[in-house]
């Protein structure tokens, strides 16, 4: 994965800020590829003090709070940076990309915005604060239909739903192509086609090797099927297999 310097330079100085002015600071919304650079990039520094979420469980896109020596992390809340909006459509079930462009259509830009919770007629959109009064003021449509906005905190809004599958199986190699291949029920043929086809990610950037090794905490995600992290590699099995521990989020 390339180093994001852009990113680390915007870390280091939420942090330089925190310290001395002795206050929570945070970032913006960020991708999940971002998250996984930013919090290896803070634990090579062995830098402890800070939190990633948005206050709702399970959510893709979050911010990272930074807190002061003097703070303990369980004061930290991300009720003072975070809110939302609730939305009551009128007639019709928009979809997450109607919702997105009527809210950029307002000025605001995507990393001030959080994960899009829908269903069906109703839903939630995660967002920094300083953009919650704009969006319950302003967004009166979405696409085509009518709205109702109302601010909310993040504990009013519910957990997005997420399913995990716990699996453990037993490779001959930890390849990528060998591992996708268990993980996701496909051949290991199929698997090495999908690589090479552009289809896998690893850890957030395309990998097009079937040989890469693959590493505990590594995050594997392959196009229509699913996204998952390998949760631990054991020992060997009985017929010299190596075991692995896989968590599959679908």
């Amino acid at each position: 994965m390339e180093a994001n310097s852009e990113l680390f330079s915007r870390l280091e100085d939420l942090i330089e800020r925190s310290d001395r002015d002795g206050t929570v600071t945070h970032t913006l919304f960020l991708t999940p590829k971002e998250q996984y650079q930013a919090e290896n990039w803070l634990r090579g520094r062995r830098f402890q003090r800070f939190i990633t979420g948005s206050g709702v469980d399970n959510t893709e896109r979050n911010v990272i709070l930074f807190y002061p020596e003097w703070m303990e992390k369980d004061e930290v809340s991300f009720d003072g940076y975070v809110s939302g909006v609730s939305i009551k459509v009128g007639f019709g079930e928009p979809g997450h990309r109607d919702y997105l462009g009527s809210i950029m259509g307002l000025g605001i830009k995507r990393e001030w915005i959080g994960d899009i919770l829908i269903n069906g007629s109703e839903g939630y959109v995660i967002c920094l604060n300083s953009v919650q009064e704009t969006l319950v003021s302003e967004l009166t449509h979405i696409a085509r239909f009518g709205v109702k906005t109302s601010p909310v905190t993040v504990s009013d809004i519910p957990s997005k739903k997420l399913e995990v599958r716990e699996k453990s199986f037993t490779v001959m190699s930890l390849r990528l192509d060998s591992i996708t291949a268990s993980a996701f029920n496909i051949s290991r043929g199929k698997a090495a086609q999908f690589i090479e086809e552009g289809f896998v990610s690893l850890n957030y950037d395309e990998c097009l090797k079937p040989s890469t090794e693959i590493k505990e905490k590594d995050i594997i995600s392959v196009r229509g099927l699913g996204k998952g992290i390998v949760r631990e590699i054991k020992g060997l099995s009985r017929k010299g297999r190596t075991i692995v521990d896989f968590s599959l989020y679908t």
